[in-house]
């Protein structure tokens, strides 16, 4: 029951694609975790000593606890298959959390046949479950649940840290600021639903293009914020580059309308300069605007 709870929690964490795929994977589950129980619920009322028993306050394993044992390990195979196939369809900030469950499951199986008679398989299972309930509580507060980026509150925190770091450590830091232009004719022309995916396409295109060492957040709306440490404007102009080109594929492999793409302005914060987060913020959206005008013009 614990394997079928673990694989429900994670799919709290998914998006709608790939239904029938997962849908698949969690009937198997179901008819794993009732024939499990009915099995071991038959065993121990009727006393046949097949998986597992107790004599005199000691523990002994039955004739059929390692082929029950084995199935079991099989079905925790398959929660880290689930997990690592279906990636993709997790909240972009939610992706490795996800996988500390199916993980400590597995490692509990492997020590509870092969190294102890301890149910360590269930305090594997229940250790990652917690895991990830605090995950989720701690992060929650400052996560976007369309996108699964930091929302404007997390992005207001993160920027007040990179700004008092940079000035004690003298560590500068480039922040971008993004806006999707046209985004109003995906909600016109394909629906609403369409649009709240190009949400979640567009903040996955931006996790995938600048990577992990950056924080990424949804501003509002259609608009999306960057800090990246260890970047010079250089580099961020490529990535930035790049990105239009990442865009403009998606917009036509998702039939998003003509014309959507994204303006992003972008600055490298000087810890010299002594501006606060909020002066920084303004002027990085400044220079999105701009390149906003620029795009209206030239279309």
């Amino acid at each position: 029951m614990d394997i079928l709870f673990a694989i429900y929690y994670m799919d709290c964490w998914m998006d709608e694609g790939n239904k029938k795929a997962r849908n698949a994977f969690r009937i198997a589950f179901e008819l794993f975790a009732v024939t499990n129980f009915l099995l071991v619920f038959f065993a121990t009322v009727f006393r046949t000593k097949w998986f597992f028993y107790f004599e005199d306050g000691v523990y002994y394993r039955g004739d059929f606890f390692y082929p029950r044992a084995i199935t079991l390990m099989i079905f925790i195979c398959l929660l880290v298959v689930y997990a690592i196939a279906f990636r993709n369809n997790i909240m972009s900030e939610y992706k490795q959390a996800v996988l500390f469950l199916p993980a400590l499951s597995f490692i509990g199986s492997i020590l509870q046949v092969f190294l102890a008679e301890l149910d360590t398989t269930y305090a594997g299972i229940s250790l990652g479950c917690l895991i990830l309930f605090f995950f989720y509580q701690s992060r929650d507060v400052n996560v976007d649940y369309l996108s699964g980026l930091l929302n404007r509150r997390g992005l207001d925190i993160k920027l007040q840290e990179m700004v008092k770091n940079a000035a004690t450590s003298g560590r500068d830091f480039t922040a971008i600021m993004i806006d999707v232009d046209n985004f109003k004719e995906i909600n016109d022309n394909l629906g609403h639903d369409a649009g709240d995916k190009a949400i979640k396409v567009i903040a996955d295109i931006l996790v995938d293009t600048f990577g992990g060492d950056a924080y990424i957040g949804r501003f509002g709306g259609d608009e999306f914020c960057i800090v990246v440490e260890n970047a010079s404007k250089y580099e961020v102009s490529k990535k930035i580059d790049a990105l239009h080109g990442v865009i403009a594929k998606a917009g036509r492999k998702h039939g998003w309308p003509d014309g959507v793409d994204v303006s992003c302005g972008f600055e490298e914060y000087y810890h010299a300069s002594g501006m606060s987060a909020k002066e920084f913020q303004q002027i990085i959206d400044r220079l999105m605007y701009n390149e906003k005008q620029r795009h209206h013009e030239l279309s």
